[in-house]
């Protein structure tokens, strides 16, 4: 889930400016294997070679994906540095926190630096968390992700200025519906918490807004937000590569 929302978050952002996407989880296939559904609304067994000489001429965001599996909070920001050297870098994708670090104090060190060159870059950073199951399922009941659940996760609480936290209850649960999705935000610098239910659409690896999904077909769950990001250097639109 968290991987899905990075990726449709990182195409649909490269569409307003420069992105660069770390994930150390996915390699080459598995990124091409949700991106290329999610944005051509196809199933990947149904995607032509004609569709994807299609998409990388005309479609395909601005967006630098670096695979590297082996990294640490301050490799990542020197990476990041060097591409911002060549490119005016709109925002940072990260996938995921827990792989910066193998305890508690390394993930806080590196979430802690994020936010610090977040500032200094003048760019949003989105980053996923990976939570222990067992903090979901526990010894009873099935419940919701809460902001509880983040304490061995580093101080993410302490730095994010927005926490969005993923649920599917069919995981857990088979009698709830098999394409729900819920994402709460249960802290948010910029506004009132929200909760949000979204549709899972496992054939095209993708979460959408349930409530606009006939009226807007094209746009991901996560838009920008042009108010929050108002004095982000956002293009209207770039070329493709």
């Amino acid at each position: 889930g968290k991987s899905v929302i990075l990726a449709q978050t990182a195409i649909h952002w490269g569409r307003y400016g420069v992105g660069y996407w770390w994930t150390g989880e996915m390699d080459g296939s598995a990124i091409v294997s949700r991106v290329l559904p999610a944005d051509l609304r196809k199933p990947l067994g149904q995607i032509s070679l004609r569709d994807m000489d299609a998409y990388a001429s005309e479609l395909a965001p601005n967006v630098w994906i670096d695979v590297e599996r082996i990294m640490t909070a301050e490799r990542l920001v020197g990476r990041v540095e060097a591409f911002r050297a060549r490119h005016k870098l709109t925002y940072l994708v990260v996938d995921h926190l827990s792989l910066l670090g193998d305890d508690y104090k390394e993930i806080s060190k590196a979430v802690k630096l994020l936010r610090q060159h977040a500032g200094k870059w003048g760019i949003p950073i989105l980053a996923a968390c990976q939570l222990s199951r067992n903090a979901v399922n526990g010894n009873g009941p099935v419940r919701r992700p809460s902001p509880s659940d983040l304490r061995e996760s580093g101080k993410i609480e302490e730095e994010a200025a927005k926490v969005g936290l993923l649920h599917r209850p069919y995981y857990y649960d088979k009698s709830q519906p098999k394409e729900l999705a819920q994402v709460e935000f249960p802290m948010n610098r910029f506004g009132a918490p929200s909760d949000n239910e979204l549709e899972w659409r496992p054939e095209i690896c993708s979460l959408w807004d349930g409530t606009h999904y006939q009226d807007r077909p094209t746009n991901p769950a996560f838009p920008v937000d042009d108010d929050n990001l108002a004095d982000q250097p956002l293009y209207c639109w770039l070329s493709p590569k």
